[in-house]
């Protein structure tokens, strides 16, 4: 992957359009990918849902990601940037389909946004992965009470 690519997709406000395509791709092969054992025991109202649930973590995670940076680091990027380059470091996702790579890209996906946000934060690697947590934890507590709300 070219070492510009997330400042590049940050700082491009001409590739919100496709990066909301890539994303919606994404939520669409990881929710199958993860449930592929299971489909036919799933219905296709539980799939949408769980793309859905999908979806609003991540729209958690740009705006807690946002949030920190900006008060925490002093970073002021737009929600739309992070998102950007949040979505192009998590492209691994694609090959979520293959249920029996899940660990692989789960740690792939991880070390990208790392890169990511440690790049266009312009902080060090440990700022990086202070927010992947904050990430991690926004998705994980917006899916949690959505889920809980409408499952």
């Amino acid at each position: 992957m070219d070492r510009d690519v997330y400042r590049t997709a940050a700082s491009s406000a001409s590739l919100t359009t496709e990066a909301v395509w890539v994303a919606v791709i994404l939520i669409i092969l990881s929710t199958v990918g993860l449930h592929f054992g299971s489909l036919l025991g799933y219905g296709s109202g539980f799939l949408f849902k769980a793309m859905v649930i999908r979806a609003l973590g991540w729209v958690g995670a740009v705006f807690a990601v946002h949030f920190v940076a900006k008060a925490h680091y002093k970073v002021d990027l737009p929600p739309v940037a992070w998102f950007r380059a949040m979505v192009y470091a998590q492209s691994a996702l694609l090959i979520s389909i293959i249920p029996i790579l899940g660990l692989l890209v789960t740690l792939w996906v991880a070390a990208c946004t790392v890169a990511a946000l440690q790049d266009i934060s312009g902080r060090d690697t440990a700022t990086g992965i202070v927010l992947l947590v904050i990430a991690g934890i926004a998705t994980v507590a917006v899916a949690s009470i959505i889920g809980t709300l409408w499952m």
